[in-house]
């Protein structure tokens, strides 16, 4: 995205509409009659034609569908990252093209944004969704006079504060204690939700919080065993997430 921005390119996102009921089945596959379209009898089955949501088999189908479509208009794959897309002339980059599932990030001068898009709507129904403020729990702010890009994940972080019945709790001004703890805790067989709260803050992490990435990794050295003593330390990184979130 940076790239993009570096060169004054648009970002623009598009969805695109039940994506996987868009391939055709490369193989035979074969189903119940659903309920209340019984044909010939509740014995018969019928032979799918078209991938079906809720088949193991859909996401790969509409995958290598998309990834057709994309050679056929001229883009190339990147071999670094099977989701990044480049459209080239004359061995420059013209525009990029990002996928995650069914969510499309066109990224180039706007006539041939659209041009592109015109060109993918010939084949799949788009959701035109504008200029890019919010992806995967991210939200992108742009500004394009600056060359700036700014990461935010208030509303995620909300949402785990929420999520794990700490959306009212004191914040506090560091990730980790200034010093471990000595106190000895015995094992528990009581279920703690120590995984989630840690993969929940890892996103975190990962997408614009880089300031917690050792207190995250500490707490990850315990997934195969752990403690209410962990559980304390995983809460407070979220304490701290309340307090320095914007």
């Amino acid at each position: 995205m940076y790239f993009a921005v570096h060169r004054d390119w648009e970002v623009l996102q598009y969805d695109v509409k039940t994506a996987l009921l868009s391939g055709e089945l490369d193989e035979l596959i074969y189903m119940e009659q659903p309920p209340g379209f019984q044909v010939d009898g509740p014995g018969f089955i019928c032979r799918l034609l078209k991938s079906l949501y809720g088949l193991k088999q859909a996401p790969n189908i509409w995958n290598k569908t998309l990834h057709a479509k994309l050679l056929a208009m001229g883009f190339e794959r990147t071999e670094s990252d099977y989701g990044l897309y480049m459209l080239k002339e004359e061995n420059e980059v013209k525009l990029l093209l990002t996928v995650y599932v069914d969510d499309l990030l066109l990224m180039g001068p706007r006539d041939l944004c659209t041009k592109v898009a015109a060109s993918l709507q010939e084949t799949f129904e788009l959701t035109t969704m504008g200029n890019i403020t919010y992806l995967l729990g991210v939200e992108i702010l742009i500004n394009r006079p600056r060359r700036e890009i700014v990461y935010c994940q208030r509303q995620y972080v909300h949402e785990v504060l929420k999520r794990f019945h700490m959306e009212n709790c004191n914040g506090c001004a560091t990730p980790e204690a200034v010093s471990e703890s000595t106190a000895v805790v015995p094992p528990t067989s009581d279920y703690l939700s120590y995984r989630e709260l840690v993969g929940a803050i890892q996103y975190v992490v990962g997408a614009s919080r880089p300031d917690i990435a050792h207190a995250t990794r500490h707490l990850g050295k315990y997934l195969p065993c752990y403690d209410h003593t962990h559980y304390a330390q995983a809460k407070r990184v979220l304490r701290y997430l309340k307090a320095t979130t914007y």
